[in-house]
């Protein structure tokens, strides 16, 4: 008998979620990971999210008009983008917080399955969104006075537009944590 040592390759940690683990549906149109480590996944013809931390899976129904991903802050507050502005998971209910610059930019006609708005929760209250001339803050900690201000626009930055094809998605999660980063300091 002759025996022979030989390299395989590893096993794959990928754990696959079916209706049958508390999906919904199977089907997803839009993951992000939470900085939590938790998965959303928005469902394409269901009305939900499905939040999964790798042992359950948590149901979140979405907003009537939903075409965007679902993002959490570090904190666990859910956001997404909608025509004509922002909304927040509060309380088991959607709260719409109206952006006129999100409205401009993205009509309700517009705003589809195709069109995506990165957003960046950055901690309770304060959401980084990216248009493609500006990159601006919403900020709703004065809940009476939500204001959204300009952090930098495309003419301050190397590139005249600022897109998701133009530049790619880890440069732009820098750019954002850096201009976090800043606002963070800014804010002491």
């Amino acid at each position: 008998m002759v025996v022979a040592t030989s390299w395989s390759q590893r096993t794959s940690n990928w754990r696959i979620y079916r209706m049958a683990d508390g999906l919904p549906e199977s089907a997803c149109v839009a993951i992000t990971i939470s900085p939590q480590g938790k998965v959303l996944a928005k469902h394409l013809n269901d009305r939900s999210v499905s939040e999964l931390d790798g042992y359950t899976v948590n149901v979140i129904p979405t907003p009537e008009i939903l075409a965007s991903r679902v993002y959490e802050s570090p904190g666990g507050q859910l956001w997404t983008v909608v025509p004509g502005g922002l909304q927040e998971y509060k309380n088991d209910a959607w709260v719409f917080h109206p952006v006129p610059q999100i409205a401009t930019n993205f009509p309700p006609g517009r705003l589809g399955a195709h069109v995506s708005l990165p957003l960046l929760p950055t901690r309770q209250g304060r959401v980084l969104f990216l248009l493609p001339d500006r990159l601006m803050e919403f900020n709703s900690e004065d809940v009476e006075h939500p204001a959204v201000e300009v952090i930098r626009t495309a003419n301050q930055t190397a590139i005249n537009q600022l897109s998701a094809t133009q530049a790619s998605y880890q440069n732009r999660i820098q750019e954002l944590e850096a201009l976090d980063k800043k606002l963070r300091q800014l804010t002491r």
